[in-house]
């Protein structure tokens, strides 16, 4: 029947990762698991009830609203909060490769983030994109005030400026997400009319 199929499905994936584990230890990371659909969940809820069983570490990440269905007996919990200063300069930090920057930058990102590390990144990226923040070998210098810059004041203002950007690439993401969050690349290529070598391109630019 389809539901035993479903099971000895799960039960192959699973001794699948216990097999992998037997030759080495084995990291396991299912991030957004409040999008997970729900044989994802029991596949989890499986490993998760066998996971003493050897050496494998599962990590899952998931927004707040987030309800696990299974025994979180044994699972250490850790709720993250927003970023706080100093995890925001680190972050930084770590994008720019420890270059030195401009204090200003640090501060008006450390204001606007809000804390949502996503936020940090994308401010950083558009301060770059629009040549606000130019990069020198050692350093990072500021060709402008930050407050005459139109920077937008929202993630969600934020990724569509940054879409707007590229160009011709942001018609072939509009004609994907009429197709849907998922979509075969032949279907979109015949839905564009510009052709399957400019839709690759432009998938390619959007990733």
């Amino acid at each position: 029947s389809p539901q035993r199929h479903k099971v000895l499905t799960l039960e192959a994936i699973s001794a699948l990762f216990f097999a992998m584990a037997d030759k080495r230890p084995v990291l396991l990371c299912a991030e957004d698991l409040h999008w997970a659909d729900p044989s994802t969940i029991e596949l989890l809820t499986q490993l998760v009830r066998s996971a003493p069983e050897g050496p494998l570490c599962i990590i899952m990440t998931a927004r707040p609203e987030f309800s696990p269905t299974f025994s979180t007996a044994g699972i250490l919990m850790l709720p993250l909060s927003r970023l706080g200063r100093p995890q925001i300069e680190q972050m930084v930090g770590a994008l720019t490769r420890d270059k030195s920057m401009p204090p200003a930058v640090i501060d008006h990102i450390a204001d606007r983030a809000d804390g949502v590390p996503l936020f940090v990144e994308e401010l950083l990226r558009m301060m770059g994109d629009t040549g606000l923040l130019v990069e020198h070998d050692d350093r990072f210098e500021l060709t402008g005030t930050i407050s005459g810059a139109v920077i937008p004041g929202t993630l969600r203002a934020l990724l569509t400026a940054r879409l707007d950007r590229l160009g011709q690439a942001k018609e072939t993401a509009q004609l994907a997400s009429a197709l849907g969050r998922e979509f075969q690349l032949d279907v979109l290529s015949a839905a564009s009319p510009r052709g399957a070598a400019v839709v690759a391109n432009d998938l390619e630019r959007l990733m």
